[in-house]
């Protein structure tokens, strides 16, 4: 699948503009699928036993942009708005 989307991608410079849109999208939301499926993997290890959790910190609003960001590639959405607050921690 990754392949062949890779190919039409490649060569949507020849598409019409909604079919390039679509090659665009058809890529973004296999990348994300790709993520999701190795994450799941990763759970799937460490319930296992095989792998071990470890923590690290991380910037909550990378985590938050790269969720919406997500949510944001899906056409013909509802728009939502969402807010947030944090309070930095030392």
């Amino acid at each position: 699948m990754r392949m062949a989307a890779d190919l039409i991608y490649d060569h949507s410079a020849d598409l019409d503009p909604t079919l390039r849109r679509s090659t665009e999208l058809m890529v973004s939301e296999l990348d994300r699928f790709e993520s999701l499926l190795n994450d799941l993997l990763e759970i799937s290890r460490h319930d296992a036993g095989v792998a071990e959790l470890s923590v690290e910190a991380v910037d909550l609003r990378t985590t938050v942009k790269n969720a919406l960001g997500n949510v944001g590639t899906w056409p013909r959405r509802p728009v939502s708005n969402c807010s947030w607050s944090c309070r930095p921690t030392k």
